[in-house]
Formats: structure tokens, C-alpha cells, sequence
């Protein structure tokens, strides 16, 4: 069975409300997505940046609770070949995307990212990118404070804080129709959430 590690992008953009992401998630399944350490520590950061520090903190606790969390400590020398193999060739990538993508080949896991050009470098990495629909992406551009301090996006408004697209609708036309609070997609269960595909009844 195939399993993936969100990069922190498409973590970023599950946050923001982007339909692709969330759609991918369901079919998939949550419990075959997997983080690295790195990507929580950046979520961190955002969340440390923004002035609503501690509600963003609970979003990012919300993401820790979703999905399962890969440590770096067994990753460390496949993220040393790795690099020194890039450095010889003059391509070299920041060391946290290096951890991230090293934790997915350790793993045998695919990487989900929207930075596909810069991983492409890494040897033998699997990518794959759930981050399809930029009408909504823009759409959702400042839908969270987190992801507005991650990104460098600024000038969000009131109503536009800590909402999701909602997942109990009955279809991804509906999807825009009803703001609800961020944290109802991880709260809620699996068949709640495939509400949002048409393929069950809310």
C-alpha cells in the first residue's frame, strides 16, 4: 500500500482550504499521510510569528493529532549522502527540504509537495503534488493567520480567520458555500469528511 509525507506546502495549503488537498486526503485516507519533525517546526514558526500565537498553536496541535509524525534521528545519513551527492554536482537544496524529502526516501514514501522542480533533484524520490486547484487556492490566499505568516501574505480579514471549506457537504460544487471552523475537518470522522466527495449522505 502506498503512503505519503505531506510536505509543509501542502500542509500550508490543507490549512488554507484548498479542496484538492482535502479531496486527496479522504480518498487516500489520514492515516497514510505522515509529517516530518521538520515540517511541525515550521508550522511552529508561523504560529510564533502571528499574533494570535496560541490559537495558531492549536491549529498546528490539530495537524500534530491528524496525521503520524516522523522523527528525523533515523533519516540522518540518508540525508548525508544525499547531500554531499548534490553538493558534487553543484545543486544544492536548503537542509530542511533535504531532511523532508530524505525522510520520504528512508521511509519508501512518496513526497507530496508543490515544489516538485526543486525535489527533483533528490535521487530515486517519488513526488507527487495534491495542490491542483489555484482558482481556490487564491481564493483561500489569507483563510488562516498561520498560513499568512508562513507565506508572507498579510492584509486577512476578520471574517476570513480560522475557517476550512467545509467537509460535510454533498459536493465539491458546494465547497465555497459554507465557512466552518478549522477545526471540524480533523474533529470529525472519516465518513463525515467523504460527505464533501458525494458518496455519502451528510
Amino acid at each position: 500500500m502506498t503512503n505519503f509525507l505531506l510536505d509543509s506546502d501542502t500542509c500550508i495549503s490543507l490549512i488554507r482550504g484548498n479542496k484538492a488537498v482535502r479531496k486527496k486526503i479522504v480518498q487516500v485516507g489520514s492515516e497514510r499521510c505522515f509529517i516530518s519533525e521538520i515540517t511541525i517546526a515550521e508550522l511552529r514558526f508561523g504560529a510564533e510569528r502571528n499574533n494570535r500565537r496560541e490559537q495558531e498553536h492549536r491549529i498546528v496541535d490539530l495537524v500534530c493529532e491528524e496525521f503520524t509524525t516522523l522523527t528525523i534521528s533515523t533519516t540522518i545519513r540518508t540525508f548525508a549522502a544525499e547531500k554531499a551527492r548534490l553538493w558534487n554536482i553543484g545543486q544544492k537544496i536548503a537542509d530542511f527540504d533535504l531532511l523532508i524529502g530524505a525522510t520520504a526516501m528512508y521511509h519508501g514514501l512518496i513526497l507530496v509537495t508543490n515544489n516538485m522542480k526543486h525535489f527533483e533533484r533528490m535521487q530515486s524520490l517519488r513526488l507527487e503534488n495534491w495542490i491542483q486547484d489555484s482558482e481556490t487556492e487564491e481564493q483561500l490566499r489569507l483563510a488562516s493567520p498561520l498560513a499568512g505568516r508562513v507565506f508572507g501574505n498579510v492584509g486577512m480579514t476578520q471574517q476570513s480567520r480560522h475557517f476550512f471549506i467545509p467537509a460535510c457537504v454533498r459536493n465539491a460544487e458546494s465547497y465555497l458555500a459554507m465557512p466552518v471552523p478549522i477545526h471540524r475537518f480533523f474533529q470529525r470522522g472519516t465518513a463525515w469528511r467523504k460527505c464533501c466527495l458525494g458518496k455519502l449522505p451528510p
